[in-house]
């Protein structure tokens, strides 16, 4: 099984889940998807070594295998085949290929174009955690182009573009509770967003384990990203921590110390 991958396109560093969000309540998603040109150049293994992994049934190798398909890396380029195989990949639960297929879609490569589809997929990608899948829904949520499939997200998406809108006027008073509906609701990102606020003091006392137990909330979901978040804010308070002394008894099995 190869370890779950996330080409240049989507991989952040932990600090970036923060700038994403700004992106999204600052208004800036980009009026076009994201392709994969930047992608083309970083792909992993041979397209050989792809392929077998794929006719093994293993979804990060059809993922993988899909960009060589898209970039022509190791044979031609074939959107139609790219299109196919991640999808494979998104139907055993690809975060990465969720927002490739969102991506096909929404472009109408490979497959006949469809927002409301693209825009499916998108929400399955940015619920598991993926910049992508959660620039791709917005996108077209906000230029009209798809349309909630229940109440419920209906609901929250409108909840959620409101608290872009109050947190960019600084008026964090609704910012924040709006958020909270949001997360209530089920989407993930408001949950975030949530911890984002009491992480950095927007309109309340900045309190870290708040937004670390905000974070860890929405990383039950499955969201990757506020995993992520947990796990860095998590390890900067480790960092900040007081060291314990050491002393005569702090040793490992070979007799010396096992603290600094």
């Amino acid at each position: 099984m190869v370890e779950p991958r996330i080409s240049s396109t989507f991989r952040r560093a932990p600090f970036h889940f923060l700038i994403w969000a700004l992106l999204g309540i600052l208004d800036f998603f980009p009026a076009t998807p994201t392709t994969f040109a930047q992608t083309c150049g970083n792909v992993p293994y041979s397209f050989q070594t792809a392929l077998a992994g794929a006719q093994r049934g293993d979804a990060e190798y059809m993922a993988v295998l899909s960009e060589h398909y898209y970039c022509g890396i190791g044979v031609g380029q074939n959107p139609s085949e790219a299109f196919r195989w991640a999808l494979a990949a998104a139907n055993k639960n690809a975060t990465t290929a969720m927002a490739f297929v969102g991506y096909f879609y929404e472009t109408g490569k490979g497959v006949a174009r469809n927002d409301q589809t693209a825009g499916s997929w998108y929400l399955r990608a940015a619920q598991a955690g993926s910049a992508q899948g959660y620039n791709g829904l917005l996108r077209l949520y906000k230029a009209g182009r798809y349309h909630p499939q229940s109440k419920n997200e209906a609901d929250y998406l409108a909840l959620y573009v409101k608290a872009q809108q109050a947190f960019a006027a600084k008026q964090y008073s609704v910012s924040l509770p709006t958020l909270k509906r949001a997360a209530e609701l089920g989407w993930s990102w408001a949950a975030h967003d949530v911890g984002i606020q009491y992480e950095f003091g927007d309109g309340v006392p900045a309190s870290s384990q708040t937004a670390l137990q905000w974070y860890e909330s929405c990383a039950k979901t499955g969201n990757q990203a506020c995993s992520q978040s947990f796990k860095s804010l998590s390890q900067r308070i480790a960092a900040a921590a007081p060291k314990k002394p050491c002393s005569y008894w702090d040793r490992n099995q070979f007799g010396t110390p096992a603290c600094k």
